[in-house]
């Protein structure tokens, strides 16, 4: 039989070509997502990631339902009763069956309520100074839909809505301190930026967008991220490294320094001493047959003394002869 015949050079070998860079890219994309996932497992197999993730998302429910509101994309009684209702009662919940970080949850909400008191005495500053309205009586208006509704519900929906809940998701972060604090407080002042920019009619219903309230704006949520991060350093101490491993400790976890122990002070000389036990007497191997334990006189705890060294200098001869008269049997008359 003869050989086979080469395959046509051409289009064919083009198209070989083509099916070998697709499969090399496969193979490396495959390898890429591999590495990926290995390293994502660790993180996924967290069984507290489940209770951060909820709080952090729920913690901006009532946020995200006033912007909703402002941009005229959803009305605030449906937003309060279609979104942040459910989220109030998803965390309480979820702080029920995960104790700790329900606790953590309360702290963070507690830090984002005094954080906004104070933010709220920057901005009556600014008030009085005729440089700022006051658009927070309009939330309790566009609550119930209601012109005349008590300015009161806006400050509650302010206070335990806005600054608490965001103090809530913020305690859900492994960062503490000022500065993460300042950092949190400008990205969410740039997100009402960008819902007053993205859509106009929002400071209609809030405040317009001009520079001297952007920059009060700004300034207050400063305040606000900074008073957050301190009190959520203070009572949430931050993961720092281990002494002793030089790992990092969970955010949950509190390393505190132990406590020396009091020294008592030392007992006088000869107060409060037990005598002594006697020596138990050592049996030893070289004891007499009817003696073990019993101690041994001076004269019989000395060492043996050596084999002179000249017993060791006989011929061999002479020593084989001396060892079979010692092992020869005695006659029966000298036994």
């Amino acid at each position: 039989m003869g050989s086979a015949a080469p395959a046509p050079r051409g289009r064919h070998e083009r198209a070989g070509e083509h099916h070998g860079w697709q499969e090399t890219t496969a193979r490396k994309a495959a390898a890429e997502d591999e590495r990926l996932l290995a390293a994502l497992q660790p993180l996924l197999s967290l069984p507290s990631l489940y209770p951060r993730l909820v709080f952090l998302a729920l913690g901006f429910a009532a946020i995200t339902s006033l912007a909703a509101a402002y941009s005229e994309m959803l009305p605030l009684p449906e937003g309060a009763r279609f979104v942040l209702i459910p989220a109030v009662a998803c965390i309480v919940l979820v702080g029920l069956r995960h104790r700790e970080w329900g606790r953590r949850a309360l702290v963070g909400w507690l830090a984002g309520i005094i954080a906004t008191c104070i933010y709220d005495t920057l901005r009556l500053g600014l008030m009085l100074a005729g440089l700022w309205e006051d658009p927070i009586p309009r939330i309790g208006q566009l609550l119930f839909t209601d012109p005349n509704a008590n300015w009161l519900w806006g400050y509650i929906w302010r206070f335990l809505g806005n600054g608490g809940g965001m103090g809530l998701a913020f305690a859900m972060l492994p960062w503490r301190g000022v500065r993460f604090g300042i950092a949190y407080g400008t990205c969410i002042c740039l997100g009402l930026f960008g819902v007053l920019a993205t859509w106009p009619v929002a400071q209609v219903h809030f405040f317009p967008l001009t520079p001297v309230i952007a920059a009060g704006a700004m300034a207050g949520h400063w305040v606000y991220g900074a008073v957050l991060g301190w009190l959520t350093a203070r009572w949430l101490p931050p993961a720092r490294p281990s002494p002793a491993t030089g790992d990092r400790l969970a955010p949950g976890r509190v390393d505190r320094p132990t406590r020396p122990r009091p020294q008592r002070p030392a007992a006088p000389v000869g107060a409060g001493r037990t005598p002594a036990a006697p020596a138990r007497p050592v049996r030893r191997s070289a004891d007499p047959p009817g003696a073990a334990g019993a101690p041994r006189s001076p004269a019989q705890a000395r060492p043996a003394p050596a084999a002179p060294a000249a017993a060791y200098q006989r011929p061999p001869a002479q020593r084989r002869a001396e060892a079979v008269r010692t092992s020869a049997p005695r006659p029966a008359h000298l036994r």
